[in-house]
């Protein structure tokens, strides 16, 4: 984007050369670009796939505001038979920032089986007719908010992975093919797809349909299974293995206890030996690492774990940190010393940070210490963008607006440095950063075309950007414009 090009040329699926006078042929496909602006194609490094095209069609409930709307719109979209889905539901939102229980939604319908994730996905609810359906274990079934219908840390786990297995193989099939279009709409040609263990579904099928699709993916089997992945052929494990759960379900650990929930500190989903041997045992089998570690301790846990099995078998294998969003200075520090690589969703700020929003109403004054994006790029930690799909769109461009336009301006980044970590930064997290990221010959010809030139624009006006044309090796995907493809 600091150069103007007026046409691309590309041959077997990489770029051949690209300027702005063309005179002359090639021996591939010319692209007459009519004064786009034209970038590497978007990578979103933390995305779930099958879950994103599940809830196309889910009800969406984020626009709720209160209790009585979220009963009224599930009203009114109740089906004659079978399940309502619901999602987006975030009572942070609510002036009483309750939940719904189970009574809530019998008064809806004790006939049609209703489930409802919470935003985050770290909380679940459901009205009777499915507790009664599924046989729930009594250590789950006698704690409180589950006789509520509220599953939350392993409960939620659980009833989601019994509502995942319901689903047909062509249900899922379709659901990745929703993923793809939406993807694809917005530019993105790589999207790094976390899939399987506690949150969102199986994977094996996914593995076994790669060649479906035309956006590329990189698979991230989010199991603790070493011997299984290396035996697949899979360079990477992990992905959304919970170290913790989140701030806006209160289970993200956290070092002093919730400003709304005191003594509350949330949790550790695995204690320190359990963690290390699998970390070690993957580590050992040339597979990198993917946590998801969102609060100080989880953090912290997941870090000296890192250093500890880096230090045993020093390798180069880019283990990730998922989120990272309340990192202490100690733990910064340690994460740039061992080259651990963050994967951040900046989105995360457009939704939940500032004053009076999630982050202020959870953790007080912390909020000022939520994702910093600028800290990690003054330690020239490796940051990668992602939108944690569906949790927030998959919208490169939103993310990239949330991170130039950060509620704590200390941790604003440049428009560059915002389009890096949706581009080249991203293809360093799959060792792909000589094939990905650049518009340089000989690279991949995964390319997005802009409306405008995001580096000449205001951040105040990034909203104007809008993703015109998706190009996949060398084919157009997507174009949302007039001009001519020779």
């Amino acid at each position: 984007t600091n150069k103007k090009i007026d046409y691309l040329i590309i041959k077997d699926k990489y770029i051949l050369d690209y300027g702005v006078n063309f005179k002359g042929s090639f021996k591939g496909k010319i692209f007459d670009l009519k004064g786009l602006t034209l970038i590497p194609g978007f990578i979103d490094a933390h995305t779930h796939f099958l879950q994103t095209g599940l809830n196309f069609k889910a009800l969406d409930l984020y626009d709720c505001k209160s209790l009585n709307k979220v009963l009224e719109k599930l009203s009114s979209h109740l089906p004659k038979s079978g399940w309502l889905y619901a999602k987006g539901l975030d009572e942070s939102n609510f002036k009483e920032r309750k939940l719904p229980t189970c009574f809530n939604l019998d008064k809806i319908s004790k006939k049609i089986k209703i489930f409802i994730s919470r935003i985050d996905y770290h909380t679940s609810i459901v009205n009777s007719l499915v507790l009664k359906s599924f046989k729930i274990p009594s250590k789950f079934l006698n704690l409180k908010e589950s006789k509520l219908g509220i599953f939350r840390a392993e409960a939620n786990n659980w009833i989601r992975r019994k509502v995942f297995n319901n689903l047909s193989l062509r249900e899922k099939l379709k659901a990745l093919k929703e993923a793809e279009k939406l993807a694809l709409s917005q530019g993105v040609t790589t999207a790094h797809i976390l899939e399987g263990g506690e949150l969102f579904g199986s994977w094996e099928f996914i593995l076994e349909n790669l060649k479906l699709f035309k956006i590329k993916m990189i698979l991230y089997p989010q199991i603790t299974q070493v011997n299984l992945v290396k035996r697949l052929g899979l360079p990477r494990i992990g992905g959304c293995i919970l170290a913790d759960g989140s701030f806006g379900s209160r289970s993200a650990a956290i070092s002093s206890s919730y400003q709304d929930d005191p003594g509350n500190f949330g949790r550790l989903y695995f204690k320190d030996e359990e963690l290390y041997n699998f970390v070690k045992r993957a580590h050992q089998a040339d597979l990198q690492v993917s946590l998801h570690a969102i609060g100080d301790r989880a953090i912290n846990q997941v870090v000296k774990i890192y250093e500890k099995v880096q230090n045993e078998i020093p390798k180069d294998l880019r283990h990730r940190i998922e989120h990272c969003e309340l990192p202490k200075n100690e733990d910064i520090k340690k994460i740039k010393e061992n080259n651990i690589y963050l994967s951040v969703q900046p989105a995360f700020e457009h939704f939940w940070g500032g004053i009076g929003k999630m982050y202020n109403i959870r953790l007080g004054e912390r909020y000022l210490k939520t994702n910093q994006f600028k800290n990690f790029i003054n330690n020239n930690i490796p940051l990668a963008g992602g939108s944690d799909s569906d949790v927030t769109p998959i919208n490169p461009i939103l993310g990239i607006i949330a991170a130039v336009n950060h509620p704590n301006f200390k941790e604003r980044v440049s428009i560059r440095q915002a389009l890096n970590m949706f581009t080249k930064e991203s293809a360093k997290f799959s060792f792909e950063e000589n094939i990905k990221g650049k518009l340089e010959k000989g690279y991949s010809a995964d390319l997005t075309a802009l409306n405008y030139n995001p580096l000449k624009l205001h951040p105040g006006v990034l909203n104007k950007l809008k993703v015109v044309m998706t190009i996949v090796g060398g084919e157009v995907v997507e174009d949302k414009s007039l001009g001519k493809i020779k």
